[in-house]
């Protein structure tokens, strides 16, 4: 009602708690999001399994997959909080900052956004920055609902840094397997990279 705004991912469940006037927006994530978030007097915190993500009003994407919580701001300014054995380690990110917070540990600043076009999901595209080839491939699962073989179990570590155009299964892994020199083939929901 405050006309804030959410996009959702795939696989992303949010949970929205009844707001109270005068009281903090509070909403729980497990996905990924993109939030337009209204100034007005109450914050708004998102929590997630790793950490707090406060704000007042900016534009920021939310990213918690496999017990890492990616947190890149777009326009204003982010507080990611975790207070864990009576240590309060709050990080303020400003706008094209972004950082990672594990589940057991704290948030800490990491690269600037790698593109003005991220997050690149909204725009149907996969940024990929030393990203291990396995992780890629399970993104691209999740993403199509399809499923993906590797053939080479040498291939499942080598990591991967570039940007995928992600529109449908088939574009992502021809562009994954071009800047691995590997081909892959479909037969009916599953693909095989070779």
């Amino acid at each position: 009602q405050d006309s804030s705004e959410v996009t959702l991912n795939y696989a992303t469940e949010l949970v929205v708690t009844t707001l109270q006037p005068g009281e903090p927006r509070r909403l729980s994530l497990k996905g990924e999001a993109f939030f337009r978030v209204r100034r007005n007097e109450t914050p708004f915190i998102v929590s997630t399994r790793c950490a707090d993500v406060r704000v007042v009003g900016t534009e920021f994407n939310l990213r918690e997959r496999e017990g890492t919580l990616e947190v890149a701001v777009t326009h204003g300014i982010v507080q990611v909080r975790v207070v864990k054995d009576g240590k309060d380690s709050t990080l303020t990110l400003r706008q094209n900052q972004m950082a990672l917070c594990t589940q057991n540990g704290f948030p800490k600043r990491i690269d600037d956004m790698p593109s003005p076009e991220y997050p690149g999901w909204l725009q149907g595209k996969l940024f990929l920055n030393r990203t291990p080839f396995a992780a890629t491939c399970r993104e691209i699962e999740m993403r199509f609902d399809v499923e993906i073989r590797i053939d080479d179990p040498n291939l499942r570590n080598e990591m991967i840094t570039g940007t995928l155009n992600a529109r449908t299964a088939e574009s992502a892994l021809s562009a994954l397997c071009g800047l691995t020199g590997k081909g892959f083939k479909h037969d009916n929901q599953r693909y095989t990279i070779y």
